[in-house]
């Protein structure tokens, strides 16, 4: 009763459009399939939400949620292999059926990180890190957030595309 009036947001992987700076991981991924840099998936996915969904649900829950609550803020989950095919699809290309099996993703990924660190100035997009993460349990749910105050997240095929 006299504690603090608050809520906590925990949102999943957030990309969407807007990252002048090029700084969120996997935005700098959907831009490297555009360009045609990365042209087949990795087994494995996320569960990643827009930053305009976030956003969104951040102020739906100052005004109806709960306090004391936690709410998780989460759009869909979705396979790498997916995400490839929709920016390949919004570009005119051909779809790939090729997926880089996990245990090979996992097996190049540090000699890919060292020679993306040795031999560019940008920060390196496949790491053993990233590897593991899309084999991780991420599959969350919004559900709580939709009962308390009507949460809804876009279609993540609506955010990759915003997001190139």
């Amino acid at each position: 009763k006299r504690g603090l009036n608050v809520s906590v947001i925990h949102p999943s992987g957030v990309i969407g459009p807007g990252d002048r700076y090029h700084k969120n991981h996997m935005i700098r991924t959907i831009r490297a399939i555009k360009s045609g840099l990365i042209t087949m998936g990795i087994k494995g996915g996320y569960d990643f939400v827009d930053s305009r969904d976030v956003a969104e649900g951040i102020l739906e829950c100052e005004e109806n949620g709960k306090p004391g609550e936690c709410y998780i803020l989460n759009g869909h989950y979705i396979s790498i292999l997916d995400i490839v095919n929709i920016v390949r699809e919004n570009a005119g290309k051909r779809l790939t059926r090729f997926e880089v099996p996990f245990f090979l993703a996992k097996a190049f990924a540090p000699l890919a990180e060292k020679l993306t660190t040795l031999f560019s100035r940008k920060a390196p997009i496949f790491t053993p890190y990233s590897v593991y993460t899309l084999q991780s349990n991420s599959i969350f749910s919004h559900e709580k957030a939709l009962r308390d105050f009507g949460y809804r997240p876009r279609s993540i095929a609506e955010t990759v595309i915003a997001s190139l």
